[in-house]
């Protein structure tokens, strides 16, 4: 025990003293959270920069180290090729969709309508024949009707060639659309070969939790005890003195020869040192002072009996 009443922790010195120790017990979590990652395909490990610093570093197996230099290679030799294809890909994207293609059913409908017209002609040819063979001359009521049906015999032919022209052009403008979209694929496909730009991404480790030790809590529970003993030993100490008070005229031994397990505990206000100790007769707990140093500042309150040892009068030495 102290031999004074406890000094107060100095709160900035511990509030020090409890940083200095959190910022070790996380120095300690960070590394025990940074463990290396070892696995078929390669190894995760991480280096001390220093400065509380860390470099993680991904080391692929040769196969995977292989696989990634060909991948790299491939995204650098598809851009450029995307890049190439470019102007086409901008034609190929700026060409509408074809609805009709005009050309082709003329094509179609002209090409039915070559066709036919020799026929028409011979059957125009040969029913004025037999027209003229059986009386009727252009301008009659027979004649004109003959005529008649076979222009719409005509007409409804090359009716027929125009919708055959319109699926000819429909045709076309199919072939044409597909020819379109294969284009517009395949450029897709050579802008979308590689995977794109990888970016490097931080590993994930377990964490462990380190917790520091509360040293301001600490100091400050051993301040209280320590004050509180402090207290106590002083509060008896003065139940002493005050029952010296009621028996005054008596002496108390107090020559340092007769104790045993002296513990200084405190200072009484007058400056002598108060101990606890036992008598060298007795297991029971003493609190008082040393006769030898009473004698030195209060000479009057030692008295040296028959025996040869010194007593103490405690309320001439406690005043």
């Amino acid at each position: 025990m102290g031999k004074r009443a406890p000094a107060p922790p100095d709160p900035m010195a511990t509030s020090q003293q409890q940083m200095a120790i959190n910022t070790d017990a996380a120095r300690v979590q960070a590394r025990l959270n940074r463990g290396d990652t070892v696995t078929p395909f390669g190894t995760v490990r991480n280096r001390d920069l220093g400065g509380d610093r860390w470099e993680t570093m991904v080391e692929l197996s040769p196969g995977q180290q292989q696989i990634a230099n060909q991948g790299e290679t491939l995204d650098v030799e598809s851009g450029q090729l995307a890049l190439d294809m470019l102007p086409m890909a901008r034609t190929a994207l700026m060409q509408p969709m074809a609805v009709s293609d005009a050309d082709a059913r003329d094509r179609a409908t002209a090409g039915i309508m070559s066709r036919m017209e020799p026929q028409f002609q011979r059957d125009r040819e040969a029913l004025e024949g037999r027209l003229l063979a059986q009386g009727f001359v252009p301008g009659s009521e027979a004649y004109a009707r003959a005529a008649d049906e076979l222009a719409r015999a005509r007409t409804d032919a090359r009716m027929q060639a125009v919708t055959a022209g319109l699926g000819e052009s429909r045709a076309s403008a199919a072939f044409d659309n597909a020819q379109r979209a294969q284009r517009v694929n395949e450029l897709a496909l050579v802008f979308g070969l590689g995977p794109g730009l990888m970016t490097p991404q931080a590993a994930q480790v377990a964490q462990v939790g380190v917790n520091a030790p509360d040293l301001m809590g600490m100091v400050q529970n051993n301040y209280n005890q320590r004050t509180a003993q402090y207290g106590a030993n002083m509060g008896a100490f003065g139940q002493l003195l005050g029952s010296a008070g009621a028996i005054a005229g008596r002496a108390a031994f107090s020559d340092r020869r007769l104790k045993r397990d002296v513990e200084r505990i405190g200072t009484w206000h007058n400056g002598l040192p108060v101990y606890r100790y036992r008598y060298l007769w007795s297991d029971a707990p003493i609190i008082g002072f040393m006769a030898d140093e009473v004698a030195a500042v209060r000479p009057e309150a030692v008295h040296i009996g028959a025996d040869g040892f010194a007593r103490v009068d405690y309320v001439a030495a406690a005043a």
